[in-house]
Order: C-alpha cells, then sequence, then structure tokens
C-alpha cells in the first residue's frame, strides 16, 4: 500500500512538472496584430502626371505578424493612404435615397487609395526593452479618382504603384511577466526601391496573442 501511495506521488509530481515546463518553455511561433499611422511621401513628377498631392498621410494600416524563436518576423497587412485631389472633377447627382431622395446635388471627386503588402524581416535586441528591427517586402497598391458615395459616377483608375521596399526602425517592448512580451510600439522607415512611391514614416502599436 505504501508503494502504491508513493508510486501516485511521484506520478501526480511528474505531471506537475512537466506542465510547468512546458508553461515556462518559451514559444517557437507566436501570432499577433497591430496598427499605424503616419506620412508618404510620392515621386513628385509621378504626382503631379495623375494629379494629386506628392504628400500624403497613411490614415490606417492594419498588419498580422508570424513571430518565429523572437527574432524573425513575418509581416503581411493592408493600408489606406490619404492624398488630396489635386483635380478634382465635379458631377450632377441627385439622391435616390432617403428624406432628399429626388433632390439635386453636386458630387466633388476624391482620391481612394490602398494596398496590401507582406514582407521578412528580423530583429536585433539593443537592450531588454528596445529592439532595432528590419524587413524587406513587397507592396501591391492602387487608387482612383471618385466621387464618394456615389455607385453611378464617373471613376478614373490612376496610373500609381507600389513594388519592393526595406522598413527599418526602433521597437519598445512592453511585458505582462518577466518574459512574456504583451507587445511593442513602433518608430519606422520606409523606402521605395521602385514604383511611385519614395519614402513613408510610421507610428504604431503591435500586440501579440
Amino acid at each position: 500500500m505504501k508503494n502504491h501511495i508513493l508510486l501516485v506521488i511521484f506520478l501526480i509530481n511528474s505531471s506537475l512538472v512537466a506542465q510547468t515546463s512546458k508553461r515556462d518553455k518559451p514559444k517557437i511561433v507566436t501570432f499577433g496584430f497591430g496598427m499605424s499611422i503616419g506620412m508618404e511621401s510620392m515621386d513628385k513628377t509621378i504626382a503631379e502626371d495623375v494629379g494629386i498631392s506628392a504628400i500624403g498621410g497613411t490614415w490606417i494600416d492594419f498588419r498580422g505578424r508570424l513571430n518565429f524563436i523572437k527574432y524573425i518576423n513575418l509581416d503581411i497587412g493592408w493600408s489606406g493612404s490619404n492624398f488630396k485631389d489635386e483635380l478634382p472633377f465635379n458631377e450632377a447627382l441627385v439622391f435616390t435615397s432617403g428624406q432628399l431622395s429626388g433632390l439635386p446635388s453636386n458630387g466633388k471627386s476624391k482620391i481612394s487609395s490602398s494596398g496590401i503588402y507582406y514582407s521578412i524581416g528580423g530583429r536585433i535586441p539593443i537592450t531588454k526593452q528596445l529592439q532595432f528591427n528590419a524587413n524587406y517586402g513587397q507592396r501591391n497598391f492602387s487608387a482612383e479618382r471618385s466621387i464618394p458615395n456615389c455607385s453611378n459616377c464617373n471613376e478614373v483608375d490612376l496610373d500609381l504603384d507600389a513594388g519592393n521596399y526595406i522598413r527599418a526602425g526602433l521597437s519598445w517592448l512592453t511585458f505582462k511577466a518577466a518574459n512574456s512580451i504583451l507587445g511593442e510600439f513602433d518608430l519606422l522607415y520606409t523606402h521605395h526601391f521602385e514604383g511611385s512611391f519614395q519614402y513613408s514614416v510610421t507610428l504604431g502599436f503591435f500586440v501579440y496573442l
């Protein structure tokens, strides 16, 4: 009987140790999401040709991330940009719904633009909380001149694109436990090697799940 009790205690203890070791073991792959805002610079000649401002804003940027062994990142995201329409057109409209249905109106075009991107890179710890990171990636971008909230108005596709880029900057980590990262704040600079863009600067945050 005594041997049986000792065997049960041994098995319970072994199970607890195994669970603790598993819990303390750092994850090889983690997932997270984040967003950022910032400004973007476009080639002035290209911007003049299509009639938009050369400086615009990244009004929202959503991204997801797979983090491998803490120091290798695989990012994929979507961003929307805001550039001023320097050659807007006007169009006579008629309200088709609501209390103003049937009444005339006048619509003015705006620029709508967005794109998806993906990149891979790594990070180098400077201190426990501060890290330098750099990613190399590809961005797909499209833009059009159109009248917002109008289903049958004229639309003009703009000859703009993006391509390969490198993004580098600093990340300030926040922790939920001694060695468990909750998230980070990023200040990033992006240089475009091709396409319509020149560079961008963004400020954002990231949360790991």
